[in-house]
This record gives C-alpha cells, structure tokens and sequence, in this order.
C-alpha cells in the first residue's frame, strides 16, 4: 500500500437493518444510519417489506442522512422488518441510480431489495459467465443481485453467488420472509448483531446500537 493510501476510507459504504415484532421500523432504521454517517455521504435509502401491500417498498435520496427525510415518507415505509444503506462509492457514478438499496425481481422466487458493502473484484467476469446483460448501472452490487436472482430461491441465490464470487462483501437483503444477513466466506466485510429492546438489528459497525 502506498503511504497516501494509508490516509483514505478503508470501509466503503454502511448498512443497518433490523427485524422487529413492531410496525414501521423504517424510523429506528434511520436513526441507526445516522450513527454511521462517517462510513458514506453520497446517499442513502431505506427498503421495507409493506405487509398491507405485501411488497417491497424503498425510498433512496441523494446527499447526507442528517439532511433526514419528511415524516410523511417514513409513513409510506411501513412493515416490521428492513434495512437502509449508506454509500461511498468505491465504483459507479454519484448519482440516485447508483443509490442503494437496489430493487431485483427473480423468476424464481420474486423480488427483493439489496443493500451492499464492499468490492466484488471479478464482477465483469460474473457478467460474462452468467451472460447478464442490460444493466441499469455500473455498480458491482448490481452484478451480485442479478446473479442472486437466478437461484432457484433466495438463499439458493446467495450460495450461488458466493460460490463464484470474488472480493470482500456484506450484504443486507430484504424479501417478503424477512431479513438477510450475508458476509463474504473469510468474514472480511464486519457485521454486528445486536438485540435492541428485543428486536434484532444487524449494523456495519456496533456505534449504531448505542
């Protein structure tokens, strides 16, 4: 490593989720975000399962969390369960496509929103492998959900991917079951698991339980 590099965000991007027995989780979920507001301030976003619309419903801005979202869109992020993302880019453009957590429908087993941190070093190779083709953006978690998306369900999915994956990740995925946890085989990408009140939440960093 170079002696400039020493001096550079080493993390890239923040996850929070949690999995609760209560409604509208998507204001806790922000408030966790907030307490990882040093790993991005690109963008950032929420995805929850609606259980009255039974889908996935996502809401992805622009800029820093603290500038916070209207309490009028945290209302339209109902459910008991989900989880939000904050970006630093580390491929892709700064812009709201780039903004996670990004929306995928499987043939198989339906849609699902995935939030990523890290770097998937061979993600032009799983393009050509798996001849993914049609791209909405040049973000590697895009690769990573569009091979998940082939599995014949979700955890399926995610073995398969992980399989022929290469790099250092952690994921959040949220689908109509629930709350996914995903780290690279040699656990390179920290996650935390931690009980709050009772619910369970999943951060990239353990300052979020606070």
């Amino acid at each position: 490593m170079e002696q400039e590099d020493i001096f550079k965000p080493q993390e890239n991007c923040g996850i929070f989720g949690i999995y609760s027995g209560k409604p509208n989780v998507s204001v806790r979920i922000y408030e966790g975000m907030r307490k990882l507001q040093h790993r991005g301030n690109e963008s950032y976003g929420i995805a929850t399962f609606s259980e009255p619309e039974r889908r996935i419903i996502l809401n992805r801005k622009m800029g820093h969390v603290f500038k916070g979202y209207a309490r009028d869109e945290f209302e339209q992020l109902d459910g008991h369960f989900g989880g939000g993302h904050i970006r630093y880019s580390t491929r892709g453009t700064s812009d709201i496509l780039h903004a996670q957590p990004f929306y995928f429908k499987s043939q198989n087993f339906g849609e699902f929103a995935l939030m990523h941190n890290g770097t998937i070093r061979n993600a032009d190779e799983l393009k050509k492998n798996y001849s993914l083709r049609d791209f909405f953006s040049s973000s590697d978690s895009e690769v990573a959900g569009r091979v998940i998306s082939l599995g014949k369900d979700l955890v399926d999915g995610i073995k398969l991917f992980s399989k022929d994956a290469f790099g250092s990740y952690s994921f959040l995925i949220v689908n109509n079951e629930g709350l996914y946890a995903v780290r690279d085989p040699f656990g390179i990408k920290p996650l935390c698991i931690g009980n709050l009140n009772g619910d369970v939440a999943i951060s990239s960093e353990s300052c979020a339980f606070g």
